[in-house]
């Protein structure tokens, strides 16, 4: 595991003051889908210089990795994505950050490190596609 990966997690703050920490980016299990069943407050992710990236006050979040393994080779992570869904006054919307964690080809516009957002429409969030793992958050309504 690469040393930067160890630093690279989510951490989850639940409505009721707990705290989760998800694995480090390397070990391609994240936690997310063994975090308990209770409203989420905040998402946070924190890069490998200590900076995050904090979702807060959505209906509800997801969060997910983007593998790739080359022939005969380990699978590694190479995006890393953050999703908040249903924002006060954002509608059925999905805002996606894309943490680009590794470069798949030297074709390949993203860098390592590169953050990109998106707003999308609910079910697209994902190359057009829906994803799973939603988690309920606390809605500021």
């Amino acid at each position: 595991m690469k040393p930067e990966a160890e630093l690279m997690r989510f951490v989850v703050t639940f409505q009721d003051g707990g705290v989760a920490e998800g694995s480090p980016l390397g070990s391609l299990d994240t936690g997310w889908n063994n975090l308990p069943d209770k409203p989420i407050e905040k998402l946070a992710y924190t890069n490998p210089y200590g900076d995050q990236i904090v979702l807060q006050g959505y209906r509800e979040y997801n969060h997910m990795v983007e593998c790739v393994q080359h022939i005969g080779g380990r699978p590694h992570v190479t995006d890393v994505y953050l999703m908040g869904a249903g924002r006060s006054g954002g509608g059925d919307t999905v805002v996606v950050y894309k943490l680009t964690a590794f470069q798949k080809s030297a074709e390949d516009p993203f860098q390592a490190r590169d953050v990109s957002v998106r707003v999308c429409p609910r079910g697209q969030e994902y190359l057009g596609s829906e994803t799973w793992g939603w988690r309920r958050g606390i809605h500021p309504d």
